[in-house]
């Protein structure tokens, strides 16, 4: 099959199987179906945020299903990002050896030494991007409308081939400007949208799209219907603040024989650690910086900031502009220590807060006793 074939069929997994307690999000649907099923071209790409375990994945390749995968395409960055191109250019047929021989005939031609088989990931990417390019500008040709590449677990890209991530920016803005490519970036709320955002190429991203997690009610009728009281549903909703992969633990946790109690521990040590992964808990470079970030989100806002952007004077600020966070946090290496995957904080690219409730409560509750005092500690 041709590549400009491949790209019309499209590509894309199957979703697991919903099972019996399947959760529809159809407002999250809706919001998703507006960016993947646009009428019209559009000269930005999208970037969709959403802290780990809140179903990104599963929702957006049930998206491409829904589209019967014609003219969408969906590829994850795998735990190895360094082989994103090669995976990407797996995903397309594109024959990279039968692409090399060719060129080192071309070459050949003209009298120079031959090419050399094994390509750097920086250079494997972008001849698989390339490869995708020209593919994609042909089925705008007979379809009139871009092809949709959905690319997830932009996360890993961040962490270990920012360099990566920084060509593929630059290619998500070029295939926008030509409307060819139609590119949606999925991450977490944290590194990649901050490096993103700290680049020219930002200025094509949609504003983010934010997967948010499933309601109280919602979260209340899961635990609910797995056989789980109630009252004690209650309790775990609050402590798990919807988070869907912390009530699948609640779920296992119980089913094991644990109490409440004992799960309620069990993910308020799973925050705990999120905060020492973060560097908060003990005397690290990035802890005062950190510290202060923390001290003015749960500071409690102004008359005026309330009535702007929303935020009970009681409870603390709602989040911090990106502003705001390179003013408490200067240093690029600091920032990104405080923004990894384990982080407390949930960054769009436009705004810093707590990554959850339940963050925000520790960094209340807990966080002052353990750091002896946390107004003297970052002061």
């Amino acid at each position: 099959m041709q590549m400009v074939d491949r790209v019309g069929a499209g590509f894309c997994p199957d979703p697991q199987p919903a099972g019996p307690h399947h959760i529809p999000r159809h407002t999250v649907v809706e919001d998703l179906d507006r960016i993947l099923m646009q009428d019209q071209p559009s000269k930005f790409y999208y970037v969709v945020t959403g802290a780990h375990g809140r179903g990104k994945s599963t929702l957006l390749r049930e998206m491409c299903l829904r589209r019967e995968k014609k003219g969408m395409g969906y590829i994850e960055v795998e735990p190895h990002p360094k082989d994103f191109g090669k995976s990407l250019g797996a995903a397309l047929d594109f024959n990279f050896q039968e692409h090399m021989g060719m060129l080192n005939q071309l070459v050949g031609l003209m009298g120079a030494l031959p090419v050399h088989k094994e390509d750097s990931p920086q250079m494997t990417f972008k001849r698989a991007a390339s490869a995708l390019q020209e593919a994609a500008a042909e089925h705008k040709k007979r379809t009139g409308r871009p092809f949709v590449l959905i690319i997830d677990a932009v996360d890993r890209l961040a962490e270990h081939a920012p360099d990566i991530l920084e060509t593929l920016q630059d290619y998500c803005k070029d295939w926008a400007e030509q409307t060819i490519v139609s590119v949606v970036l999925v991450c977490s709320e944290g590194l990649a949208p901050h490096i993103m955002h700290s680049r020219d190429a930002w200025s094509h991203a949609y504003q983010p799209g934010e997967i948010r997690n499933i309601t109280t009610e919602e979260a209340k009728d899961y635990l609910v219907n797995r056989g789980i009281d109630a009252q004690d549903a209650e309790q775990l909703v609050k402590v798990t603040d919807g988070v869907f992969q912390r009530l699948e633990k609640c779920v296992v946790m119980l089913g094991r024989g644990m109490s409440v109690q004992q799960a309620t521990h069990a993910i308020l040590q799973d925050i705990e650690t999120h905060f020492v992964s973060a560097g908060l808990l003990d005397d690290t470079p990035q802890q005062k910086p950190g510290l202060r970030v923390i001290r003015e989100l749960i500071k409690p806002p102004s008359s005026k900031w309330s009535q702007l952007f929303g935020g009970d004077a009681t409870l603390g600020r709602l989040h911090i502009t990106a502003a705001e966070f390179r003013e408490l946090v200067p240093e690029h290496t600091m920032q990104d220590k405080l923004l990894n995957r384990s982080s407390v904080f949930a960054f769009d690219g436009s705004h810093l807060r707590f990554e959850s409730k339940t963050s925000e409560a520790y960094a209340r509750d807990m966080l002052p006793g353990k750091s002896e005092n946390l107004k003297t500690r970052i002061s």
